[in-house]
């Protein structure tokens, strides 16, 4: 846009410039809708369970034996640290009118979060696997497509209640986080099966939400997972300690 501005009948054009950042392509942060997340300022965290007894049996009038109670502790040290460390200009920051100090941090917070939700899907050391076995197919690993999709979430829910967590799935229900790809084929396995359910997804896909639910499942895509992987489980059994004191915080340095 430019104004023109007279003077002695010489045209001086004052240009004008967009202030406006570039789009940023931001991955929605799903990890605090399936993850149980702690914020905390203690360094170690400790999580004692009890072991159940079991029931042995009793004929009256005769001696019994008393069940012990087993308690077992399980901790974790919050000490895994990410930072983002920029230097600005002071007098960049007075002349540039295309970036402000509040939206590089808004920035830096954005990339934190994708980091925390990346280390959570990189710690599948501590998941337990799900392998193509579990859907009825030969060793190995689960490649994903429009005929297993289905078999995949029936499957997924089926050692849920095998391991004893039909009480826990009912309360916090569950989730699957999927690469676009693979999501892809829910979308088209959801538009082919069912009147109500196909017509809906038609209308509204799943674009315009963060994550839908099919199959009594809350499905999510993210690009932050690893090449032919997908994560899912019971919400809220995952647990994510963050420091307080730090999560989300500026720290400006005059130098």
């Amino acid at each position: 846009m430019a104004q023109a501005i007279y003077a002695s009948s010489t045209y001086i054009f004052e240009e004008e410039w967009a202030d406006q950042l570039q789009e940023q392509l931001d991955e929605p942060t799903k990890w605090k809708d399936f993850a149980r997340v702690i914020f905390t300022d203690k360094y170690t965290v400790n999580n004692p369970y009890h072991t159940d007894p079991t029931a042995s049996t009793y004929e009256r009038d005769t001696p019994f034996t008393l069940a012990t109670i087993t308690q077992t502790n399980e901790s974790i040290n919050v000490s895994n640290s990410r930072v983002i460390a920029q230097q600005i200009d002071r007098a960049v920051l007075a002349q540039s009118t295309y970036a402000d100090q509040m939206e590089w941090a808004r920035r830096q917070g954005i990339v934190l979060d994708e980091t925390i939700e990346q280390f959570i899907y990189d710690d599948n050391a501590e998941w337990t696997d799900f392998t193509n076995t579990a859907i009825g197919g030969a060793a190995g690993s689960i490649t994903v497509s429009a005929s297993n999709v289905d078999d995949i979430c029936r499957a997924m829910l089926r050692e849920i209640r095998q391991a004893s967590g039909q009480g826990l799935l009912k309360r916090n229900g569950a989730f699957i986080v999927w690469l676009p790809g693979d999501f892809e084929f829910l979308e088209a396995f959801m538009m082919a099966n069912g009147f109500v359910t196909a017509d809906s997804f038609i209308r509204n896909a799943a674009g315009t939400v963060e994550g839908i639910r099919y199959m009594g499942i809350d499905h999510y895509t993210s690009n932050l997972l690893r090449a032919g992987r997908f994560v899912g489980g019971i919400k809220k059994a995952i647990y994510v300690y963050v420091l307080n004191a730090t999560y989300g915080k500026v720290k400006v340095t005059d130098g």
